[in-house]
């Protein structure tokens, strides 16, 4: 009876923290649903480009912290880790500070692009919450964990009802938005920070270096910069080659299909530290299991690329939709499908320390995706980004696939 109390918490804490997540993401997406449908096709282009930079810029400025962060936190004292990631955080905004004021030379008199120049800054806050985020799970802090997450969505979807009913620039109240809100989603969580003592410390692990810390770390940087490349190039590629309009309609696209996406990255920041954990029991033991969910899935993103070729939209008066649009729609819904193979399995082969693995696979899929980009959006259009979207993300999966054989064997 006990057993089945202390299961039924477990399940339920999980539960939560989805929850949370799961309205983190829909008000972020909700809010960019608004301004989609608020404004121009150019406009939204613009939106966009941002978000898509928002993502290199939490990538490079965040540098993965939290991961080196959550791997080291049931074997030593937060305090302690900090301290030995402390040069790193400093070098990363000493850069975060230059490449704003950089950015903001190059642009300043563009009337969009010069509010790029932010978005190191929020990179490097958004990695930092991320931190905290990630440590409060670990740790079952609940509240410090609605705090780190709920802050920033709820600056968002302010901003975007605001601009139902007023007309600003969009890019600037968003970008402006992003920097406060983590600013003081930052402030809180350090304020708190007591709460992330963690009291069953394994005082056996080696002593912690900064060196170690970054060896660990970036190896998933690096895995994390590939994907990234393969998230957002099509964006920057269209640039030369399609008008800031048809990259709006690429981006709306997107915008649907990577809601799916954005669902299972959210299960994944709750099943990360849950691996971390349980890596020599539960996950050890179901290796085979994990591998055969993750065939499953690419077979049926496969199959809804298929049905994306089929599916043809009945000429409905007043919805002005292209055939296109809905096939690029259901092509990036099935990319973001076949990318939770990679998702369950690369975790699990990082929580053994073989991170240079998951580099070296994160490395052959991005150049499948940039090379396919290339090739195929000057002939394709964004029908064509999309397609390169889903093959390398599929790449992704079944990569990890393989890995997760190589895996067993080793251990």
């Amino acid at each position: 009876m006990k057993n089945s109390t202390k299961t039924f918490g477990n399940k339920f804490s999980i539960l939560r923290y989805a929850l949370v997540q799961l309205v983190s993401k829909a008000l972020v997406l909700l809010s960019t649903y608004i301004i989609a449908l608020s404004t121009t096709n150019e406009i939204f282009g613009y939106v966009s480009l941002l978000q898509a930079s928002l993502v290199v810029a939490v990538t490079i400025f965040g540098f993965n912290l939290q991961s080196g962060f959550v791997r080291y936190y049931y074997k030593h004292h937060v305090s302690y880790i900090f301290n030995i990631a402390k040069p790193i955080i400093i070098t990363l905004f000493v850069l975060a500070v230059f490449s704003s004021l950089c950015l903001f030379y190059i642009f300043y008199q563009h009337k969009f692009y010069v509010w790029f120049s932010l978005l190191p800054l929020i990179g490097f806050l958004n990695g930092m919450v991320l931190v905290f985020s990630m440590l409060s799970r670990s740790n079952n802090k609940f509240k410090l964990y609605c705090i780190s997450e709920l802050i920033r969505p709820t600056f968002l979807i302010f901003i975007a009802v605001l601009f139902l009913l007023y007309s600003f620039n969009i890019v600037l109240v968003y970008g402006v938005s992003l920097l406060f809100s983590l600013l003081l989603t930052l402030l809180i969580c350090v304020l708190k920070r007591e709460q992330l003592i963690y009291n069953e410390i394994d005082n056996k692990e080696e002593s912690l270096s900064t060196a170690v810390f970054l060896k660990y770390t970036a190896p998933l940087f690096f895995v994390q910069g590939m994907s990234l490349i393969n998230n957002v190039s099509d964006r920057y590629i269209m640039t030369y080659f399609l008008n800031i309009s048809d990259i709006g309609e690429y981006g709306k696209a997107y915008l649907i299909g990577s809601s799916f996406g954005l669902f299972l990255d959210s299960l994944m920041l709750l099943w990360t530290p849950y691996v971390m954990k349980n890596k020599d029991s539960s996950i050890r033991a179901n290796f085979q299991k994990f591998q055969l969910i993750s065939i499953l899935i690419c077979c049926i993103s496969v199959l809804l690329v298929l049905a994306a070729f089929v599916i043809k939209l009945p000429n409905i008066s007043g919805i002005n939709v292209s055939d296109n649009f809905v096939t690029m729609t259901i092509i990036i819904l099935a990319a973001f499908s076949a990318r939770g193979g990679y998702q369950i399995l690369t975790p699990i082969v990082s929580a053994y320390d073989k991170t240079s693995w998951v580099a070296k696979i994160s490395l052959i899929s991005m150049l499948i995706g940039l090379v396919l980009n290339l090739i195929m959006i000057p002939t394709m259009g964004s029908l064509g980004a999309a397609i390169s979207t889903f093959a390398a993300f599929l790449s992704y999966s079944i990569f990890a696939i393989y890995l997760i054989r190589k895996l067993r064997v080793v251990i």
